[in-house]
Formats: structure tokens, sequence, C-alpha cells
């Protein structure tokens, strides 16, 4: 199951964590699947700038300041 879901008011969001150069095992891609034909998202993640990344694909907002 992905490392971390996110409720949202559009629905959850679920990212897979993963370290530089690793990728989501086979059993792990097929529950990502699951997941999306439920009709949520999920993205394999390695960053805070892969989050942030994502979520502007997705056309979620986030509350941070530019700096």
């Amino acid at each position: 199951f992905p490392d971390l879901v996110v409720v949202t008011y559009r629905g959850c969001l679920f990212f897979e964590v993963k370290a530089e150069g690793q990728y989501a095992r086979p059993e792990q891609k097929a529950i990502h699947e699951r997941i999306r034909n439920m009709g949520h998202r999920v993205a394999v993640v390695r960053s805070v700038e892969d989050v942030r990344e994502t979520l502007r694909e997705w056309s979620f907002p986030t509350n941070e300041v530019a700096p």
C-alpha cells in the first residue's frame, strides 16, 4: 500500500516514496493500478519537489509561499 495518503475535498491522493534509483515492485504497481481504477490518483515520488510537481500536474494548489 502507498506510503502516504492525502485526503482532500477532491478525493484521495496516494504517494509511494522511493529512494533515488529505486522503483515500485510489481505487487506495488498492481495495488497502484487498483487504486487508480477506483478513481484516485497515485504517484511514485523521490523528493519534496517531486510531490510539488505532481500536485501541480494534478492541479492541486498548495499554501506554500514562493521564496
